[in-house]
């Protein structure tokens, strides 16, 4: 999601969310160079093979553990879907 406009930039829906997930969905972006990505502190975002992907350009930004609110806009958005 882009935080200037609220635009969804790339996405991908499944049952479950793993590393190869996340890394099909990171491979639609339009640009890797000169941004941010923020998210928390998961498995999958900590993974050997997502740190090698985000090397290319990717600018990393984590949440605290157990803080949600720091991810609001997402977690906002995540709950959008689920309803």
């Amino acid at each position: 999601m882009d935080l200037y406009n609220g635009e969804i930039i790339a996405y991908t829906i499944g049952d479950k969310q793993d590393t190869d997930f996340v890394l099909d969905t990171f491979d639609q972006l339009p640009q890797t160079t000169d941004c941010l990505l923020h998210s928390d502190q998961g498995s999958v975002y900590t993974s050997f093979d997502y740190q090698n992907q985000i090397k290319k350009g990717i600018t990393m930004s984590s949440s605290r553990k157990g803080t949600p609110s720091n991810n609001a806009c997402i977690e906002s958005f995540h709950a959008s879907l689920k309803s």
